[in-house]
C-alpha cells in the first residue's frame, strides 16, 4: 500500500511525507476492525518484542559493582 502512495508523489518527494501520511490516515479509518486486525496483530507483537529487547538492555547496562558500589565511589571522588 505505501509503495504505491510512495510511487504516486515521487516527483515530489520532499514533500510527499506529509501528503503519503494523509493518505495512510485516510485509508486507515477507512478500513473496518476486521481489516485493521492483522496490522494490530503485529503491532502486538512488535511491542512485545521491544519490551522484551529494552528490559534485556536495562539490565545489561547495570554497573558491574551494582548501584550501591557506583554511588559510594562517586561519593568517595566528590567529597560528598
Amino acid at each position: 500500500m505505501t509503495n504505491s502512495i510512495l510511487c504516486s508523489y515521487a516527483d515530489a518527494r520532499h514533500r510527499a511525507t506529509g501528503q503519503v501520511g494523509k493518505v495512510l490516515g485516510e485509508r486507515w479509518k477507512a478500513l473496518n476492525e476486521k481489516q485493521r486486525q492483522p496490522y494490530e496483530a503485529k503491532a502486538a507483537t512488535d511491542k512485545k518484542r521491544y519490551e522484551d529487547q529494552k528490559a534485556s538492555y536495562n539490565v545489561s547496562s547495570e554497573p558491574v559493582d551494582g548501584p550501591e558500589e557506583q554511588s559510594r565511589l562517586t561519593d568517595r571522588r566528590t567529597g560528598r
